[in-house]
């Protein structure tokens, strides 16, 4: 009998310590749980502050490419006409336009000029730094416009990701800006 409540008082304490540690386990997982919860609420934070840098980067991008669009329109009649003989009809613009398919579309810089007779629709993408993305969707708008006439395309930048996507530009027949040249 001796033996047996002996080991009924081992059975005893060793459950009492199994549901201390049952105890302490609970404890730790309510505080991963909470440190979880903290983690959580702090990533939501910087994903918003990580959004609203985004906005402003973005506005900055914008005005930045405005600014030089801006200064294109304004100086790329003179150098048209000084290195390409066009006679600019009006004046060149940045709006919406609608394209081939009937969807209005934005446009950079676009407009009219003439040279030796024969009627050009001057169409150009401005960009801070110039991409080989850039320049496949600047192919694409040029497809989207094939109906506004002979086309003069034109890419307005300051810099070039690489002198490989300048070169393509440049091959494919389109005229390039950099945007120092826009102040001679």
């Amino acid at each position: 009998m001796a033996e047996l409540a002996e080991a009924q008082r081992k059975t005893e304490e060793r459950l009492n310590e199994l549901a201390e540690a049952q105890r302490k386990t609970e404890e730790r997982l309510n505080e991963l749980a909470e440190a979880q919860r903290k983690t959580e609420e702090g990533l939501n934070k910087l994903i918003g502050v990580v959004r609203r840098i985004e906005k402003i980067v973005g506005g900055h991008s914008h005005t930045i490419g405005h600014t030089l669009e801006d200064k294109a329109i304004l100086k790329l009649p003179k150098i048209l006409k000084e290195r390409y003989g066009f006679e600019v009809e009006g004046k060149l613009k940045r709006g919406f336009l609608e394209n081939d398919k009937g969807e209005e579309e934005e446009m950079n810089l676009y407009g009219y000029a003439k040279k030796d007779g024969e009627r050009y629709f001057i169409i150009g993408e401005g960009k801070s730094r110039f991409s080989k993305e850039d320049l496949k969707d600047f192919e694409n708008k040029l497809k989207r416009f094939k109906g506004k006439g002979t086309q003069f395309p034109i890419i307005i930048t300051y810099i070039f990701s690489s002198k490989k996507v300048e070169e393509e530009a440049k091959k494919k027949g389109i005229n390039v800006f950099i945007s120092y040249e826009l102040e001679e």
